[in-house]
């Protein structure tokens, strides 16, 4: 039995030195495709640096124009109400103007007041 488990403990050896040379063949070869030492064109360089395409850039009217269409919508509407009745002859802003609080709008005649 003895002899037996000699010539076993050989083969396992061999069998255990193939298996691991596969695996570093295998490992050499997963590295280098991962470095990428694999069938790549080779970057061309010139003392040390990359070689570049340089393009002198100019100013240019733009090529791409877009059309949108659409509706422009007041934050607030507002609603104008006199505290009198009466002609209104001066109307001193108009639609889309900008106005401050205690902006004159518009001016009531000043003879024909109805309180």
């Amino acid at each position: 039995m003895r002899h037996q488990s000699g010539q076993l403990g050989r083969m396992d050896r061999k069998r255990l030195a193939v298996v691991g040379a596969v695996c570093f063949v295998l490992l050499a070869l997963a590295l280098r495709a991962y470095m990428g030492g694999g069938s790549e064109e080779k970057k061309k360089v010139a003392h040390g640096r990359p070689l570049v395409k340089v393009v002198t850039v100019a100013r240019a009217d733009m090529m791409r124009h877009i059309a949108l269409s659409g509706q422009t919508v007041a934050d607030a509407d507002i609603p104008l109400a006199p505290k009198y009745t009466g002609r209104i002859p001066e109307v001193r802003a108009k639609l889309g103007d900008e106005v401050q609080a205690g902006d004159v709008l518009m001016v009531h005649a000043p003879g024909e007041r109805d309180i």
